[in-house]
């Protein structure tokens, strides 16, 4: 059955995969996602039928560095309780994550 409109993946061209995958490997299972695949250069974790890409940028294309206020992604929203939330802002302040508001 095709469910149009769902969102089905998202991906992400990361600066450096391996700290990309302990960060964003301890939220996505806080939030119940488990890994899907794993590649040299990628990894993806996966939901139900939604799954999360990240991929190693070539060396070639890291001369732009990211910024969350430039053309292309700005963040990702997930829903949660307000449990969990603190949960982890409390978690990401235990591993000195920035928080920016």
């Amino acid at each position: 059955m095709i469910k149009n409109g769902v969102l089905h993946h998202i991906e992400i061209y990361v600066d450096d995969l391996a700290i990309t995958k302990e960060f964003w490997g301890w939220l996505l299972y806080r939030l119940d996602y488990e890994i899907h695949q794993e590649w040299e250069d990628g990894m993806s974790f996966k939901k139900h039928d939604t799954y999360i890409v990240f991929v190693q940028t070539q060396a070639k294309y890291k001369n732009h560095p990211y910024h969350r206020c430039h053309s292309g992604l700005n963040h990702l929203a997930f829903h949660a309780s307000r449990d969990l939330i603190d949960s982890i802002k409390k978690e990401l302040h235990d591993r000195d994550v920035t928080i920016l508001y």
